[in-house]
């Protein structure tokens, strides 16, 4: 508006300098045609002169003011934004552009991982997601699909990625695995089972990653004979999921090594397997009893045999023989 009203101001004082320019031609051939008029029409020449002149600085004025004020205002580009505009135009400017921003990037989501070491592929894990407090019931992208969390309670297997999207800037969120007793499991690193935050803009996605590792147990195995006995060694076969034990056995404070599942034990002593994975099965079998009875577990028998897992983590077999000659 200011650049219109200048320019309509610099076009009047153009329009008078010609009107001034054209009476003073006429004044000059009049004062020819009457020379009579003398002094009187010289005067009036002076005066238009400098009406002129006055004029003349008008213009060159506005055109100054017009020139300046372009500058100050800048170029206005395509998009109506002006460079150099004053500073609640660029302060209106920065807040548009922030405000454009927190919708489009504050947007965020959730990227949970369940990764699995060891077990089986029958095992599950079970993922509690809290929003802002409650129970999460929306869309769920699993490994690529999409899938209806109701609830807040997704069932996954291990591998399984799971991507929950458009989550508003400032939302809270609480995710935990439900507990499984046959694995350890850490969350982004650290031992346990929770996870929370808020999007408070650091980041788009929220990476949260539960590794669970499958646990182990160990077996103990006992010797005890009345005593008086003759028998002074015991002989044993250590069988996991049908193959002969080979690998470290700890003895009465000292490491020895089992081959093809043999372990000899003297009367009162105590082996020990260690690092035998959750649901590995095992046969405990005492070899060469000759005519001593053997009692496991309060039964006359030869054999012990379980599964290691969460319920019986470390099995501990103990072999009392008994002389059927008492």
């Amino acid at each position: 508006m200011h650049e219109n009203e200048t320019a309509k101001s610099c076009d009047r004082g153009a329009a008078e300098i010609e009107e001034t320019e054209t009476e003073e031609t006429d004044t000059e051939a009049n004062e020819k045609e009457r020379p009579e008029t003398g002094r009187k029409g010289q005067a009036m020449k002076e005066t238009g002169k400098w009406h002129s002149r006055i004029l003349v600085e008008v213009l060159v004025m506005c055109l100054l003011l017009a020139g300046l004020e372009g500058r100050i205002r800048g170029k206005t580009d395509a998009g109506g934004r002006t460079e150099g505009a004053n500073v609640s135009e660029a302060a209106d400017t920065a807040r548009s552009s922030d405000t454009e921003e927190a919708v489009s990037v504050w947007d965020g989501g959730l990227d949970i991982n369940v990764l699995q070491y060891g077990g089986t592929v029958y095992d599950n894990f079970i993922i509690n997601i809290l929003i802002n407090g409650e129970k999460y019931d929306g869309e769920a992208i699993v490994n690529g699909e999409k899938q209806k969390v109701k609830d807040g309670r997704i069932k996954l297997k291990g591998g399984t990625a799971v991507q929950i999207d458009s989550l508003p800037f400032g939302s809270t969120y609480v995710i935990t695995e439900e507990k499984e007793i046959s694995y350890d499991t850490r969350v982004n690193g650290k031992t346990g089972r929770e996870f929370s935050g808020e999007f408070d803009g650091t980041r788009v996605y929220q990476k949260v990653i539960f590794a669970n590792r499958w646990k182990s147990g160990s077996l103990k195995l006992r010797a005890v004979c009345p005593e008086g006995m003759d028998r002074e060694v015991f002989h044993f076969t250590v069988m996991l999921d049908g193959e002969k034990y080979s690998g470290p056995v700890e003895l009465e404070g000292k490491t020895i090594q089992a081959e093809d599942g043999l372990i000899w034990l003297k009367n009162g002593e105590t082996a020990q397997i260690t690092g035998i994975p959750f649901g590995t099965e095992f046969e405990i079998i005492r070899e060469e009893a000759g005519g001593d009875m053997t009692i496991v577990d309060g039964l006359e028998t030869c054999i012990d045999s379980g599964i290691v897992s969460g319920q019986n983590p470390s099995h501990t077999a103990v072999f009392e023989s008994i002389s059927r000659n008492r």
